[in-house]
């Protein structure tokens, strides 16, 4: 099963998946980072990020030198909001006691990543 990522984990992540520009060139590349960041603190996951360090992050991301080598357009993504309710039986499912997000938060990230896209 693949481990979602956040962007503490795309900040590892990235140098190691871009390619270098002398051999193939990114033109376009969509960055979708926030619903695992966005997860409540006390989330059983502990995929949350704090706002403020998930901006930070996002800033990395953008102008991380493994990314400006290939100097591609950027597509950038807004967390999506969320169904709670289907959500939350998706999380019990696997075990977890609660919901580990709500479309309240989720949207302060979306926010951040909006103005940061500006």
């Amino acid at each position: 099963m693949q481990q979602p990522l956040g962007t503490e984990q795309g900040l590892k992540v990235l140098p190691k998946i871009m390619s270098d520009p002398q051999q193939t060139s990114v033109r376009f590349m969509a960055i979708i980072f926030g619903s695992n960041d966005a997860c409540f603190p006390d989330a059983e996951n502990g995929e949350h990020v704090l706002l403020d360090r998930y901006k930070k992050n996002l800033v990395k991301l953008f102008t991380h030198p493994a990314l400006e080598a290939h100097n591609p357009r950027l597509l950038l993504v807004i967390p999506p909001l969320i169904e709670e309710r289907r959500l939350d039986h998706r999380v019990k499912s696997r075990g977890y006691l609660k919901l580990n997000r709500s479309n309240v938060v989720t949207e302060q990230y979306a926010d951040t990543c909006g103005e940061i896209a500006k």
